[in-house]
């Protein structure tokens, strides 16, 4: 009765080779995307924003919250009148959910981290999901801001603006 118990292991004959084996395995996540050229895209009748927003969609309507930078804003008072009334025109299919939310940009405030908790919280306050769109207007550190909270909401579907006039 004096037998040892033996882990699992050492009851399995060893085997006559140790080298491990491999299968090399690769994927792809193709994307597609369209990239519309328009002038004057906030003059209600230009259908190119309206069509960026419903392309592939059924007739519901699509929420839109836009995020502007702060320099474009100032340099573009009539900014906001510019969207309302392009909204007002598409009502049937779009909606803004708020008048334009001015984000400081520049290089100095890609590391703030006030400023992606700031857009969270619009996001939230606006009840923004998967199916929502964020419309940015401006310049590159208002996108980064915009896509660091996109990417930790992990909701909100992607448009970039560039500054036009009507």
């Amino acid at each position: 009765m004096g037998t040892k118990a033996q882990t699992p292991a050492a009851k399995r004959a060893a085997p006559a080779s140790l080298a491990p084996a491999r299968i090399q395995q690769t994927f792809s996540v193709p994307f597609a995307y369209d990239v519309t050229f328009t002038r004057d895209a906030l003059v209600p009748d230009n259908g190119a924003l309206l069509e960026a927003f419903t392309r592939g969609s059924s007739d519901r309507r699509h929420r839109v919250l836009p995020i502007v930078d702060a320099g474009l804003a100032a340099a573009w008072p009539e900014l906001s009148g510019w969207l309302t009334a392009y909204f007002t025109r598409h009502a049937d299919r779009l909606e803004l959910v708020a008048l334009p939310a001015p984000v400081v940009g520049g290089e100095a405030e890609k590391d703030d981290p006030r400023v992606v908790d700031r857009l969270l919280a619009l996001f939230h306050e606006h009840h923004m999901d998967r199916h929502s769109f964020v419309l940015v207007l401006g310049g590159g550190a208002v996108q980064v801001h915009v896509m660091d909270g996109a990417l930790v909401e992990g909701a909100v579907a992607w448009m970039r603006g560039a500054a036009a006039t009507p």
